[in-house]
């Protein structure tokens, strides 16, 4: 499976992505972490390119089948960082909630 995994290890990393795909990947793309909800959580992705909007990134993925799949990152500081370092400054810890 050949996969940039979402806020992972792309952080820093950027090119632009053709302007051809980009027109089909813009109106057809689902967001990553939303690929288990699609029944596309064990599809390979692709890193395709990515747009730049002021300090905002989008980076676009293509799976096998072609369906197209898009992630948010951040530029702060001059870097570019996950959205989570993004907007609180320090990656977010994810998993379960203690009750």
């Amino acid at each position: 499976m050949i996969r940039a995994p979402p806020g992972g290890n792309m952080i820093g990393e950027y090119k632009e992505i053709d302007e051809e795909k980009l027109k089909v990947a813009f109106k057809t793309a689902y967001p990553v972490q939303c690929m288990a909800a699609h029944g596309a959580e064990d599809s390979a992705i692709t890193y395709i390119g990515s747009t730049r909007r002021g300090n905002l990134i989008t980076d676009y993925f293509q799976a096998t089948g072609g369906s197209y799949w898009y992630e948010n990152r951040g530029i702060r500081d001059g870097k570019i960082v996950s959205m989570d370092v993004y907007i609180f400054g320090h990656e977010v810890k994810k998993g379960k909630k203690k009750s």
